[in-house]
């Protein structure tokens, strides 16, 4: 009776042992599962989310062309926003100032003193700035007419009515004051100047008609690249580069942002690139190594 007993309560013994170890077996890696699954499924998402970015409206043209190749080297691409720099700054300058709204990854700007707002603010990376692309004046005309001068400082002596520029909340506006007052004919030409609030609205008061109506100009002042860009204008004249601070396109990543997936390789691209380089001089663009050599 006694060895029935005992072969009865090995049976038994042998029965739950390996239920039990099984049950051991399974809970961490249950446990490492759930851990480890919201992770990797946003560490997926984040990888294949594209690279945001506020860019200045200037750039338009040569970004959305250099967007096919920047995915084929980041396969979600960039979304860009175009922002003048009136918009960008203003939650800067109030009082007082508040911190920008849902900020991008990467910050494309066309201004010293944007960069240095932003800076100031702690909104960007400063260490990750890439000068990448640079730009000049000119003053334009519609094609085929005759309108003449040898320098800035002389366009007072035209008959023209009606000389577009950038608003002060635009970066061409911002260079085009610089010009205007260095040359010393800003005063003689003020109640010729219609200001617009977009670089493209500038363009368009020129190249709109062939005659002046609406609000349109027979002059403006546009960056280089924009003009050449832009059908319906021609060049007049090349605006000194002494007359204003150095345009120079730059890339910074926004803050905290250096890390994320996708920021550096658009950093390296548009600055590093040589098919890049090459894209933005057919869009009247000046390289990055001329870009940087400017010091004035």
């Amino acid at each position: 009776m006694i060895k029935w007993c005992i072969l009865l309560a090995l049976c038994l013994l042998a029965a739950g042992c390996p239920a039990k170890q099984q049950s051991s077996a399974k809970q961490p890696s249950t446990s490492g599962t759930s851990t480890a699954a919201p992770g990797a499924g946003s560490s997926a998402n984040t990888q294949t989310a594209p690279v945001t970015v506020w860019a200045d409206p200037a750039l338009k043209v040569p970004l959305e062309a250099l967007a096919p190749g920047f995915k084929a080297q980041y396969p979600a691409g960039m979304y860009v926003t175009y922002v003048e720099r009136g918009e960008l700054l203003r939650p800067l300058v109030e009082k007082p100032p508040r911190a920008l709204d849902s900020p991008p990854e990467v910050f494309i700007i066309a201004d010293r003193k944007a960069f240095e707002m932003l800076r100031s603010s702690q909104s960007i990376d400063e260490v990750t700035a890439r000068t990448f692309a640079g730009d000049r004046l000119v003053v334009v005309h519609r094609p085929g007419e005759n309108w003449a001068s040898p320098s800035l400082f002389d366009i007072y002596k035209l008959r023209f009515e009606v000389l577009a520029t950038g608003s002060d909340g635009t970066s061409l506006g911002y260079y085009t004051r610089q010009a205007l007052i260095s040359d010393g004919v800003a005063q003689r030409v003020a109640d010729r100047i219609k200001r617009f609030d977009t670089t493209q609205q500038v363009a368009r008061a020129v190249a709109g008609s062939n005659h002046l109506a609406g609000g349109e100009a027979e002059l403006a002042i546009l960056y280089a690249s924009t003009a050449a860009q832009a059908a319906g204008t021609e060049t007049m004249l090349l605006i000194g580069d002494d007359l204003h601070d150095a345009i120079r396109y730059q890339a910074v990543a926004g803050k905290d942002c250096a890390a994320r997936p996708g920021v550096q390789e658009l950093l390296r691209y548009l600055a590093e690139d040589p098919q890049v380089q090459q894209t933005l001089g057919s869009f009247g663009l000046i390289n990055r190594q001329s870009a940087i050599k400017e010091t004035h």
